[in-house]
């Protein structure tokens, strides 16, 4: 399973930091258009907090401050294990980097864009990935309650 941090970020109305989503599926060449969830890949000898950090630096523009790990996420259908920070910016403001990873994949040009946007915990875009939608189902429960886990709860995702 490949591991990866995400950051949890919300703003002042609660919304989630994200990544509008619009590609082209490799596939069959249908148009996707969903959210996700910013962060990547943890990097041999990095920790998940240190991850999130860099990810959020390098495709995002931005320095975060990772608060505490909320969800420790098991996702059988993508093969990712994730781990959710709830964070703050402390600098910056949230921009796609045109000079990222993303940016310079040959899939982004003219197939595969990234925008960065504020949506709400329940809009359907972020149930396009189970494991997304999961989380973000779980953190508005968790607002609603005004009730955050001192320790990460773990989630797992199987199907649909």
């Amino acid at each position: 399973m490949r591991k990866c941090a995400r950051a949890i970020i919300l703003d002042e109305q609660r919304r989630l930091l994200v990544f509008e989503r619009h590609r082209r599926d490799g596939m069959f060449g249908e148009h996707l258009h969903y959210y996700s969830i910013p962060g990547g890949g943890i990097n041999d000898g990095e920790t998940p907090e240190h991850a999130v950090i860099r990810e959020l630096n390098e495709e995002m523009l931005i320095d975060i401050a990772p608060q505490q790990l909320v969800i420790h996420q098991l996702d059988f259908l993508t093969q990712r294990e994730h781990f959710y920070y709830l964070a703050r910016i402390i600098a910056g403001t949230p921009t796609f980097n045109l000079q990222s990873e993303e940016a310079k994949h040959p899939s982004v040009k003219g197939k595969n864009a990234y925008t960065v946007a504020w949506v709400e915990l329940d809009d359907p875009l972020l149930a396009y990935h189970e494991s997304y939608g999961q989380a973000a189902r779980q953190i508005k429960a968790w607002l609603h309650k005004s009730d955050f886990p001192t320790e990460a709860v773990d989630m797992t995702v199987k199907s649909r």
